[in-house]
């Protein structure tokens, strides 16, 4: 499945009120994208939803992934329109870009091993999808906390009104060695800097 298309499934309604989906479209496509995928679901509540692509407890250095699947517009609104030969994209996305985005390298595996993604809700007020990923890893994996190198988080959790783009929530628990993505927090802006500023993308950090 190409990301057009992976953009197009999820590019659909979902609402939650912080406990519980109040529709639960997307995040049911969510589902049934990664069925047969290498990706094992580790938490499903109704709410939460967490993955692993397979978790050492012999080597529990993890990174995590956190994403919000919830929406602030109505059924009708959703559209997704394409211009200028196809190099303009519009649309009421609110976060699908992302989501496509994720889904694609995990099913391309292009994620390294022992990758925990959560995708969560209700990221801007009162971040109730972050706090219960974190009751979960203390309740249930609390190794993980303690090993975690680097957490990403996919779109604004709290909010920010004044770029087109926001890198933020991105954390070093220790020095990263061998094998690690990046070897500093400069490191990682830089590059992602360097593709937004390729496409004239404006962006704060």
């Amino acid at each position: 499945m190409n990301f057009i298309d992976l953009l197009k499934k999820v590019n659909i309604h979902s609402e939650d009120n912080g406990e519980v989906f109040l529709c639960t479209k997307r995040r049911d496509k969510i589902i049934e994208i990664l069925k047969d995928s290498k990706w094992n679901k580790i938490a499903d509540d109704g709410y939460l939803l967490i993955y692993n692509n397979g978790f050492n407890k012999n080597s529990p250095r993890s990174v995590l992934i956190s994403c919000h699947i919830d929406t602030v517009f109505n059924e009708e609104d959703y559209f997704i329109d394409f211009s200028d030969s196809g190099k303009t994209l519009r649309g009421t996305l609110d976060n699908s870009g992302s989501i496509a985005i994720l889904l694609d390298a995990m099913l391309n595996e292009n994620l390294p091993e022992n990758t925990f993604v959560s995708f969560t809700g209700n990221e801007e007020n009162g971040m109730a999808g972050v706090r219960k990923t974190v009751s979960f890893f203390k309740n249930n994996l609390s190794c993980v906390l303690d090993n975690i190198i680097s957490v990403i988080v996919m779109d604004v959790t709290l909010e920010n009104y004044e770029k087109s783009v926001s890198l933020e929530n991105f954390f070093f628990n220790k020095p990263l060695k061998n094998n690690a993505f990046f070897n500093s927090v400069d490191s990682f802006i830089s590059v992602i800097c360097d593709v937004l500023e390729e496409n004239g993308i404006s962006y704060g950090v």
